[in-house]
């Protein structure tokens, strides 16, 4: 199962005939992706891949902007020579990013917030088999942020590799799990 929800909004203000004008913009991408394989019994393989990218970008005028790139990859094997074997994969990814640029002059305001959340986990029992799971993640924020005063910029990113892999005899009870979890927040503020 793979769910992939996209928000963006953009928001740029003229007022009157001035040259004050004020822009915010956010986006937020989540992204949650699993697959399980079960062997019940028997001589059998299973095997599972998963791929995803993921490219967002806001730009107002030359002024803001900010980009999100998200890759992913997952794999998934399992074999049983009579041996009961299950391997479930899981990935979840939450990226926040909001900008505000009150004026030609006026402060700059840049906030970003990416979370990433992985499991692998392989269980085997009653015989001989093998389970085996992979997941490799890229993800990267970058915003911008320009007026008469100067520029912000700020930029965020995550490489992530996680792996598992469990072979077991006849008449064995086996499980391996692993888990990681990352939590980026970067804010800034300029006068």
């Amino acid at each position: 199962m793979t769910r992939i929800v996209t928000f963006s909004i953009a928001l740029a203000v003229l007022l009157g005939s001035t040259v004050a004008f004020g822009i915010e913009q956010t986006q937020e991408t989540q992204v949650e992706t699993g697959d399980h394989i079960l062997l019940t019994r028997g001589c059998q393989t299973g095997d599972v891949l998963q791929n995803l990218a993921i490219s967002n970008e806001q730009w107002v005028d030359t002024a803001v902007g900010q980009a999100l790139l998200l890759s992913a990859a997952g794999v998934g094997h399992a074999a049983s020579e009579g041996a009961v074997v299950g391997v479930l994969r899981n990935l979840e990814t939450t990226s926040w990013q909001g900008q505000i640029l009150a004026g030609p002059v006026d402060p700059k305001r840049e906030d970003t917030n990416l979370n990433l959340l992985g499991m692998l986990s392989i269980g085997m029992e009653s015989g001989p088999g093998e389970g085996h799971a992979l997941q490799q993640v890229v993800l990267k924020g970058d915003q911008i942020v320009a007026n008469l005063a100067g520029v912000a910029t700020s930029g965020t990113s995550t490489l992530a590799l996680q792996s598992a892999d469990l072979t077991g005899f006849a008449d064995t009870l086996d499980g391996v799990e692993t888990t990681m979890y990352v939590d980026t927040v970067q804010s800034q503020i300029s006068q």
